[in-house]
């Protein structure tokens, strides 16, 4: 089997090649040709290697590989800082609340905005409400007193508890309202019950 073959022939290389040396299965050395590998452009079209154009600066920078790399980059232009231009603020007054002098009708008042500028315009002022007074409707008010309302006292025995003279088993006893009237009706006597209790049995 030859060292070198075909792909990988012997020197002298031709363009585009270059000298590597090979390690044999049998530990021998021996030199063959190799395609050179293609070195990445450290620079582009964008930002050149220099030396650099009018508009631009070299400025280095680190590649994907690491190394620090010099190429040409667009120098930024000095942005002139733009005059602010000093506008009149916007008048707090509107058509329908003018600036004085104020109309018949119209007071003058003070008026502040969200950034506390006060300003002073005219606004409508408020009609007095004429307040007519009737003599006559004046003297009936006063003839007319509000009467007390009297409280309907429906204090009355029932069928349950029925008013005297009282059946056997019931006793006469006295009733009273929210008023404070008191009226006798006729209510079961529970003494006989209590009687009945108390008697032991042996």
């Amino acid at each position: 089997m030859s060292e070198c073959n075909n792909r990988n022939p012997r020197p002298p290389c031709q363009d585009g090649y270059d000298e590597k040396e090979k390690v044999l299965k049998s530990g021998k050395k021996t030199i063959c040709c190799y395609k050179s590998k293609k070195t990445k452009k450290k620079c582009n079209d964008r930002n050149p290697s220099p030396p650099c154009k009018d508009g631009f600066s070299e400025k280095e920078s680190v590649s994907n590989s690491g190394e620090k790399v010099t190429c040409c980059y667009k120098t930024k232009k000095d942005v002139k800082p733009k005059k602010k231009t000093l506008t009149e603020p916007k008048s707090l007054c509107s058509k329908s609340y003018p600036e004085p002098p104020c109309l018949d009708g119209m007071i003058e008042k003070n008026k502040i905005n969200k950034n506390g500028i006060s300003k002073t315009c005219c606004y409508k002022g408020k009609k007095t409400k004429k307040v007519v007074t009737d003599i006559s409707s004046n003297k009936n008010k006063e003839t007319k007193k509000i009467a007390p309302k009297k409280i309907k006292s429906k204090f009355d025995c029932t069928s349950k508890y029925p008013s005297p003279p009282c059946k056997e088993g019931t006793v006469e006893k006295k009733k009273k309202n929210k008023v404070g009237d008191e009226k006798i009706c006729c209510y079961k006597d529970d003494s006989n019950q209590n009687k009945a209790k108390s008697i032991v049995i042996y």
